[in-house]
């Protein structure tokens, strides 16, 4: 589809991303409802709105209201979809909204900060809370000297240690970037045992009220993306037979960008840092092929993304008033 190549757009705005998610979103009953809203301008789409709209206020964290489908997943980024952005067609879906549904509130989030859609809201629409999270995102250089020699000593250092670590105990790492025979319950192991570390909270008050929240607000499917998305791929550190780390990435050609998604490591092998190894690899690989731009890590501010030379950009997320 010609509006998904736009430059504001990303790998979750593609026809094929929101394929693969749709029977993960909320199911369409009396309380919210999903919809694909067309905007046309001299008889062809100038928009598409992929929108879940809540209908009701439900329970403390559920609010009326319009959201961006694709929230609460695997969507790093979110928008509208559009090749060339603009304001009319925008205020045209609002209007429509209001007509039909009532609801003159709506929730942006994980909106780039950097794209048209963002900057218009920001400059024309009263906005009555808003923040920003950090994504992480490393531009390829043109040689693998070059990029090495941007990153830090201490990183060099470890990236050293790991290999002598490796090399001390008698062990090698074998690195396939495009794995397409991998047993997906493999990976999915290894991103349970991560995740588990990863999002383990001490504070048992911080518990309770993470608990809580999750209790009432709306449940969405769980998924994994590299089960539903059959265009994602996967690239695996194996130690013998045994896979040891993973990155499930998928390649947004439009804007020759890559972005990850699911991440998994053997945490009984992390002292040899098989993720920044593997990593390490994929990305003087991308640089040799010179066919991609871009290595996004997307959301979150983890070391590693820092260390491999990622660069912070934000998402803004904003309640709007129409």
């Amino acid at each position: 589809m010609d509006l998904e190549k736009g430059k504001d757009m990303s790998y979750f705005q593609s026809y094929n991303w929101y394929m693969s998610i749709l029977p993960y979103q909320l199911k369409d009953n009396w309380l919210h409802e999903n919809l694909f809203v067309v905007v046309e301008k001299n008889g062809l789409p100038a928009l598409i709105a992929p929108l879940t709209i809540v209908k009701h206020n439900w329970l403390h964290y559920n609010q009326k209201g319009v959201y961006l489908m694709g929230r609460n997943g695997w969507s790093d980024y979110l928008n509208f979809i559009y090749r060339d952005f603009d304001g009319e067609a925008v205020e045209a879906l609002f209007s429509d909204i209001k007509e039909k549904f009532g609801i003159n509130d709506w929730f942006f989030e994980q909106l780039k900060e950097s794209s048209a859609l963002c900057s218009y809201i920001i400059d024309r629409k009263t906005v009555l809370g808003d923040f920003k999270k950090v994504c992480v995102a490393l531009e390829l250089p043109e040689s693998e000297d070059e990029y090495l020699a941007c990153l830090s000593k201490s990183v060099r250092q470890n990236i050293r240690t790991a290999r002598n670590r490796l090399a001390k105990d008698g062990k090698e790492l074998r690195f396939v970037l495009d794995d397409k025979d991998i047993d997906k319950q493999k990976l999915e192991a290894l991103r349970a045992g991560r995740l588990g570390k990863k999002n383990y909270e001490p504070n048992i008050i911080k518990r309770c009220k993470s608990w809580m929240k999750e209790l009432l607000k709306f449940h969405y499917p769980d998924y994994l993306p590299f089960y539903v998305d059959k265009e994602s791929h996967v690239m695996v550190a194996y130690e013998g037979a045994e896979a040891k780390a993973f990155f499930n990435y998928g390649l947004d050609k439009p804007r020759q960008n890559i972005v990850l998604m699911a991440v998994g490591t053997d945490e009984s092998f992390a002292r040899y840092s098989p993720g920044m190894l593997l990593m390490l690899e994929f990305i003087k690989e991308q640089i040799s092929l010179k066919e991609m731009n871009v290595v996004d890590f997307t959301r979150g501010n983890e070391f590693y993304k820092y260390a491999l030379g990622g660069k912070d950009h934000f998402i803004f997320y904003g309640h709007v008033k129409i």
